[in-house]
């Protein structure tokens, strides 16, 4: 069974019209083998394709800020992480923390949205 988080990023996805804004850098990184695997069977792997996202292999992602996600500096990033020191995913740069189905509505906005917004 998928977490709830899953479930709620790719209904706020879907009821924003499955596309990411052309103004952000959108990339998901499934914490594990069997997460991904779950995104794949349930066909989120493909809509998340199709709509602009980089989805990658499971990895620990932007522990290491060497990640091809990692910022540049003075940019500002969101991130789902549970870190957000000042250079972490890059020197220079900042990072939001937000939950996942926020960090979904901000990548389909373009900005700092509320999922609540989109889906109620």
């Amino acid at each position: 069974m998928l977490a709830d988080a899953v479930v709620d990023v790719e209904d706020v996805f879907e009821k924003a019209g499955g596309k990411v804004s052309p103004k952000v850098r959108t990339i998901i990184t499934p914490a594990t083998r069997e997460v991904m695997l779950a995104c794949a069977k349930a066909g989120y792997i493909e809509k998340f394709l199709e709509g602009g996202v980089v989805f990658t292999n499971p990895t620990c992602a932007l522990c290491t800020a060497e990640h091809y996600g990692a910022l540049p500096s003075g940019d500002v990033g969101c991130s789902t992480t549970n870190r957000n020191f000042i250079g972490k995913v890059g020197k220079g740069s900042h990072t939001y923390l937000l939950s996942p189905a926020s960090a979904m509505a901000t990548a389909v906005k373009g900005v700092i949205t509320d999922p609540r917004d989109i889906i109620c």
